[in-house]
């Protein structure tokens, strides 16, 4: 197995660890969000909730995504070797 093979291995576990953090994130979103569905409270603060929840979201998605796109930009210049 070449060198390169190695690393593509090592990328490939990264990437599927990375995918499998942004599966939790958004599942913990969506259990949030049917939680918050039930909400008999007023609906500003069900809606103050709501974009808390979203902005949650899009901080823990961030760096994810950031680390995907730098691991696939990497899965592909091996690739090309």
């Amino acid at each position: 197995m070449s060198e390169a093979d190695l690393e593509l291995d090592d990328l490939t576990g990264c990437l599927q660890t990375s995918l499998t953090a942004l599966a939790d994130v958004e599942f913990r979103f969506r259990s949030d969000c049917r939680r918050l569905e039930g909400w008999s409270g007023p609906v500003g603060e069900q809606e103050r909730i709501a974009q808390q929840l979203e902005s949650k979201r899009r901080k823990q998605r961030e760096p994810l995504n950031e680390r995907l796109d730098a691991l696939q930009q990497r899965a592909k210049s091996l690739m090309l070797r």
